[in-house]
């Protein structure tokens, strides 16, 4: 198999790479004719997200991204430019509640959303106590603590069937 050099639509030179096999750029193959064909357009989606089911595969395409993407930011002052524009477009939209007025239903839904995604890891009935130790101790340690006082009361609940009484409460 010839590994094309150029592409067949604008004639642009492209590096050498043995995993195109269209002979287009991105930008012609994005807007060929065959590219809006339904059954195609279901092939190259299932083909992709079959990729991206592979842990390994997910990885290595996400870092590659990422470094492609901040290598551009780096050099195209175009780029960065853009993304800025976006960036500032995106918060005019005041999305989140960051435009609602303090203790408005919106503000109260995008803390209790914030909470739930920030201690995920900590389980319901040891937030109360993980607020306390968080001041005294530090975040990480207050989890650590937590962690260790979970585990503990999981064995012995096993053992004798109650709870642990500041867990009840």
């Amino acid at each position: 198999m010839t590994v094309p050099t150029h592409c067949k639509g604008c004639g642009k030179e492209f590096k050498r790479k043995v995993a195109r096999k269209t002979g287009y750029c991105h930008a012609c193959y994005m807007a060929g004719p065959h590219h809006a064909n339904p059954d195609l357009r279901a092939k190259l989606s299932a083909s992709m997200k079959a990729r991206l089911a592979d842990p390994n595969a997910r990885a290595e395409h996400l870092e590659r991204t990422r470094r492609g993407r901040n290598d551009r930011l780096e050099n195209d002052p175009e780029f960065r430019e853009m993304v800025r524009q976006q960036g500032r477009a995106v918060g005019a939209l005041r999305l989140g509640g960051q435009g609602a007025p303090a203790g408005s239903e919106m503000r109260k839904a995008a803390g209790r959303s914030v909470t739930r995604t920030k201690l995920a890891d900590i389980p319901l009935e040891y937030r109360e106590m993980h607020k306390k130790l968080r001041k005294q101790v530090g975040a990480q340690e207050s989890r650590r603590l937590i962690a260790d006082q979970h585990n503990a009361d999981v064995v012995r609940f096993q053992r004798t069937g109650q709870l642990q009484q500041t867990v009840r409460a």
